[in-house]
């Protein structure tokens, strides 16, 4: 079979020379590099690549991003954008080409060739399900981490040297091809399909049982293929977990210059929140602006994982979600109808609805508070309750049990209302920042919340950085997932404005 054409898009000439040579010795076809953004519809006429590794800072008077808005009218090749920066503005235009994936420089050459080989593979309708187990091997091997590869039946269908290692693989009974779940001790694999990190309990040949710390992706499907899922088993090898560092870190950078300073006082009220982010990724975030006069948004939202591409949403909707308040404000004054919480969910759950299994969706609970007399209403999607701190004790706000955004096309989101006096505050928290909370309650999270309440009123008149302070303190347990993202948020009324 004829090997796919590549076209490598680039502004240095060094990494552009550096990007070639490294595909051509893997077999790929690669034509001259490219490195003016005005000369790339040109070579892709004449090449016709199957795919684009695409810069976005480009010479001439055009970025990747609108060339390849440009190329979509003339070709169907894949797009991997390579990018130094990742702006929320940026990530936004991206997106919107429908990208294989946005990588951030410096790439790393052995996940560049993960995310080739994935691209190629949809290219491929009549032999993508015959070379998914071997498009599966070539991604687990690639990896320095103990790595199994499932089908959408559950079956193994790949197994790299250092998982065979760990798993200590019977010799003349290979794992590949038979299901998952009956080398587990209980059906927990089940009760963790909507996490990332776990704990399984796997039954070796001779019986002995070993708890793997997991880490799990789901792989990217089109209408040929069903999706399969990655499973990393124990720590990250060092070198990955450098690499994952050094991208988290600038991404975690970016999203935390998004947060509004720590203790802002608004007009009659004030607000200070954490967060707690993923060395990978977080894909938590919180905000509180204005939107009048007189009233203000709040909202803490968590996204499904962690990772790059869920800090890439995070990111990304810090804007949506302003600029949709905005839109509800004009709708409102123009109906003559209150301000609606809901109505905003309603929206972001359309606009963001999962349309294929590795679509990652998110959770959260938005407010709007007016500063005239403290009163409120607040929604929630698949979030934990917020907790109201009031004069009397400490509460739960129950809303109902609505599914996080992009769940359910037809979801429906109802807010619930009620009025601060002077001196109380709401909290708001994820679930991360529940996690070993909830593990000392049980693992109920309905008691986790309440001891947050506790302890929450203990800081009552306190700054709201003492009761932040506390409970972090209490999240402190040796027991926790590793790499959970976590954030709380907190909002006090001070006073009316009437």
């Amino acid at each position: 079979m004829e090997k796919a054409v590549i076209l490598v898009v680039e502004d240095e000439p060094l990494v552009g020379l550096e990007l070639r040579e490294s595909l051509l010795a893997l077999g790929y076809q690669v034509p001259e590099v490219v490195n003016c953004g005005d000369q790339v519809m040109e070579e892709v006429l004449r090449h016709k690549p199957d795919l684009i590794l695409m810069d976005i800072r480009l010479k001439g008077f055009t970025d990747g991003i609108e060339v390849v808005g440009r190329i979509k009218s003339i070709s169907q090749a894949a797009i991997i954008y390579m990018s130094a920066f990742s702006t929320p503005e940026m990530l936004d235009r991206a997106i919107k080409t429908e990208p294989i994936a946005y990588l951030l420089k410096p790439v790393d050459p052995k996940q560049l060739q993960i995310h080739i080989e994935l691209a190629l593979s949809k290219l491929m309708p009549s032999q993508a399900q015959d070379n998914q187990a071997n498009l599966g091997s070539t991604i687990i091997n690639a990896l320095y981490s103990a790595a199994i590869l499932l089908d959408a039946d559950q079956i193994i269908r790949a197994v790299n040297p250092a998982a065979r290692q760990i798993l200590n693989e019977e010799p003349g009974h290979p794992l590949t091809g038979t299901y998952f779940q009956e080398h587990l001790l209980d059906d927990s694999w089940k009760r963790e399909a909507l996490r990332t990190f776990f704990r399984l309990p796997w039954v070796g040949h001779d019986g002995a049982v070993l708890n793997l710390h997991v880490r799990k992706e789901l792989l990217p499907q089109d209408q040929h293929t069903r999706p399969g899922t990655l499973l990393l088993l124990e720590d990250i090898d060092p070198r990955e977990r450098k690499l994952m560092e050094h991208i988290g870190s600038d991404i975690n950078n970016e999203l935390m210059s998004l947060l509004p300073q720590n203790t802002t006082f608004f007009p009659h009220f004030s607000i200070d929140g954490v967060v707690l982010p993923s060395e990978s990724g977080s894909g938590d975030i919180y905000d509180v602006f204005d939107i009048d006069e007189d009233r203000a948004v709040f909202y803490l939202l968590d996204v499904m994982g962690h990772g790059t591409m869920s800090a890439m949403l995070a990111c990304m909707l810090h804007e949506v979600i302003r600029s949709n308040c905005e839109q509800e404000l004009k709708q409102s004054v123009e109906q003559s109808r209150d301000f609606s919480p809901a109505t905003i969910l309603e929206k972001l759950n359309k606009k963001y609805q999962r349309r294929e299994s590795n679509t990652r969706y998110f959770s959260i609970v938005l407010g709007v508070i007016d500063r005239r007399d403290g009163s409120y209403q607040i929604v929630h999607a698949g979030h934990p309750s917020a907790v109201l701190l009031g004069l009397k004790g400490a509460s739960q706000v129950k809303i109902g049990n609505s599914p996080a955004i992009g769940v359910f096309e037809q979801a429906i989101y109802q807010a619930a209302a009620g009025a601060l006096v002077p001196g109380e505050r709401l909290m708001l928290f994820s679930d991360g920042f529940l996690t070993r909370i909830n593990r000392e309650e049980n693992g109920n999270l309905s008691n986790a919340l309440d001891m947050c309440g506790s302890i929450g009123l203990k800081f009552l008149g306190n700054p709201i950085q003492d009761t932040l302070e506390a409970l972090i303190e209490k999240r402190r347990q040796p027991t926790d997932a590793a790499g959970e993202d976590a954030s709380a948020l907190i909002v006090e009324f001070h006073q009316s404005s009437k």
